[in-house]
C-alpha cells in the first residue's frame, strides 16, 4: 500500500511541479548498479539476463529518478518475461544521445491497442487486474513522465516474441544544470 501511495504522490507532483536536480552522471554506472540486483531475480525465475553496456557514457540528469526508471523497466522485464526466457539490457552512445533498451522475450499476445495504452495510469495487460504479477499499472506512466522531463523519449515496441522498451536521452541539454523546477 505504501508503494502505491508513493507512486500516486509522485504522479500528482509530476502533474503539478517537480524539482529535478541535474548533475553530471555516469549513465553506464547507473545502469550497471541498477541491473545488478535483478541478476538474482532473473536466476530465481529461470531467466537469462544479458547486458551490453557501453562504458563511461556521461550525461546531465537527475540520477535518482533515472535510476528509478531503469528499475521500473527491469522489474517489468522480469515480471513479464516468458518462462525460461531472456532479458537483454543494451546501452550505447550515439553522438549527443544515449540509448538504453531493455527487452524481454514474451508470449506474442500483445495487441497494438495494448501498446497504445501502456503509459496510461493503472492500465494493466491482465484484463482481470488480479495483480497476479504485482504492481498497480503505474510504473510505465512514471517512467515516461520522468524521461520526458529529461527531454528524452520512451517507446515500447514488440516484434514477434520480443517486448522492447527504449529510452533515448540527450547527453546534455541547455538549461540542465543545478536544480530545475518543472
Amino acid at each position: 500500500m505504501k508503494k502505491l501511495v508513493d507512486e500516486m504522490l509522485y504522479l500528482a507532483r509530476t502533474d503539478a511541479s517537480l524539482q529535478l536536480v541535474y548533475s553530471q552522471i555516469n549513465l553506464s554506472d547507473v545502469v550497471w548498479s541498477t541491473v545488478l540486483p535483478f541478476e538474482s531475480v532473473a536466476f530465481e525465475q529461470g531467466l537469462t539476463l544479458d547486458s551490453e553496456i557501453a562504458p563511461d557514457i556521461q550525461l546531465q540528469a537527475d540520477e535518482g529518478r533515472l535510476r528509478e526508471v531503469v528499475r521500473i523497466l527491469m522489474d517489468n522485464a522480469c515480471k513479464y518475461c516468458e518462462p525460461k526466457g531472456k532479458i537483454l539490457v543494451y546501452l550505447e552512445q550515439d553522438g549527443d544521445w544515449a540509448s538504453l533498451m531493455v527487452s524481454n522475450s514474451c508470449v506474442p499476445s500483445m495487441q497494438q491497442q495494448d501498446l497504445e495504452h501502456l503509459f496510461e495510469r493503472f492500465y494493466r495487460l491482465d484484463k482481470a487486474r488480479n495483480r497476479e504479477k504485482g504492481g498497480y499499472g503505474l510504473g510505465l506512466a512514471i517512467a515516461k513522465s520522468f524521461i520526458e522531463l529529461q527531454h528524452g523519449t520512451l517507446q515500447i515496441t514488440t516484434e514477434a516474441d520480443l517486448f522492447k522498451a527504449e529510452i533515448v536521452l540527450p547527453r546534455l541539454s541547455e538549461g540542465q544544470t543545478g536544480q530545475t523546477e518543472v
